[in-house]
């Protein structure tokens, strides 16, 4: 082939010979579309946003964190009291919550700055806003703010005003304890059941509550309730 017939190409409209470099076939005038070579950069590029994309879409939901998500995580373990039971600053205690409502949250901060004396720190009054709401949605017909007040007469009759950790933990095991059992031992049976037990309750541990929770349960299977 000489460099003549590798500089001609085909009209696809009247398949005549033309010139690779004519924009239009000068026998017919169809236009002709040049082929450009791809570039190696942008196939690198392309490449790489393509990559970042699947990245993305196969992380898991906890993968793909967020300055929110790091602010929330902060707050759970902050140690600090909160500034106030304002409204205003309960907004921000209560960031990630969103079940849970600035009145709410300002309702349950006040009951439980009377309860341990002092005003609650911002990782206490999380984790009682948050078992509240999730125990209210598992289907107790009762408010934040009232089962909180329950969830402060247990942590009163354990004596663990204290104890901020030992609070946090209390709460979960109230919450694990409503849904084990699928919402037949409240948070309002175990605080009657501490309160009857005295100064024994002092001393009770968290496996000593899950037996008392499971002896309430079989008593009220028993009972037919």
């Amino acid at each position: 082939m000489t460099a003549e017939d590798k500089a001609l190409g085909e009209c696809p409209a009247c398949h005549k010979a033309v010139s690779r470099k004519a924009t239009t076939c000068p026998h017919c005038g169809h236009p002709l579309v040049k082929k450009h070579g791809s570039s190696p950069v942008l196939g690198l590029v392309t490449l790489l946003v393509i990559c970042s994309v699947v990245a993305w879409c196969t992380l898991s939901p906890n993968d793909q964190s967020t300055a929110s998500d790091t602010d929330t995580a902060a707050l759970d373990q902050s140690t600090a009291e909160v500034k106030s039971c304002s409204f205003g600053d309960m907004l921000d205690a209560t960031k990630g919550i969103p079940t849970v409502s600035g009145d709410e949250a300002s309702s349950v901060c006040e009951t439980m700055k009377r309860s341990l004396s002092r005003k609650p720190e911002v990782k206490v009054l999380r984790a009682a806003l948050k078992a509240s709401s999730l125990i209210g949605n598992g289907g107790l017909n009762q408010s934040v703010p009232d089962i909180s007040y329950q969830l402060m007469n247990i942590i009163e009759a354990r004596d663990l005003a204290g104890d901020p950790n030992r609070i946090v933990d209390t709460f979960n095991v109230v919450f694990k304890i409503f849904r084990g059992t699928g919402g037949h031992v409240t948070p309002r049976d175990l605080n009657v059941m501490l309160r009857s037990a005295g100064l024994t309750a002092h001393t009770l541990s968290d496996d000593g509550l899950i037996s008392m929770a499971s002896l309430i349960w079989e008593t009220k299977k028993a009972n037919g309730d």
